[in-house]
């Protein structure tokens, strides 16, 4: 999945979060300080830099080399990533938090 550079906290692509939740490793072309360059820096996958093809090359070769037990792992640990993150009830309060200060 791909976000632009300028987007980063502007904008939170659902496809990502689609990937975390069926528990797929993720492969992010995205800013380091977007939110899924930071899920995906916090064990999620592989995140790259835009024009960083030398690393987006050793992502997939590094996805591909591994075993379907890993991916599987990776898949789950990236499920419990999202729900630690994006549980709703959570967000509700992080909402509620900024709407009351």
């Amino acid at each position: 999945m791909t976000i632009g550079k300028a987007m980063g906290g502007i904008t939170h692509p659902c496809k990502g979060f689609s990937a975390l939740s069926v528990a797929r490793p993720l492969i992010a072309i995205a800013p380091e300080e977007s939110h899924i360059g930071a899920l995906v820096s916090a064990g999620a996958g592989w995140r790259v830099e835009h024009g960083d093809v030398a690393g987006f090359v050793t992502a997939v070769d590094e996805l591909s080399r591994l075993s379907p037990e890993n991916r599987r792992q990776l898949g789950s640990r990236n499920v419990e990533l999202l729900r630690k993150e994006l549980d709703p009830g959570m967000l509700r309060t992080r909402m509620a938090d900024l709407i009351s200060t």
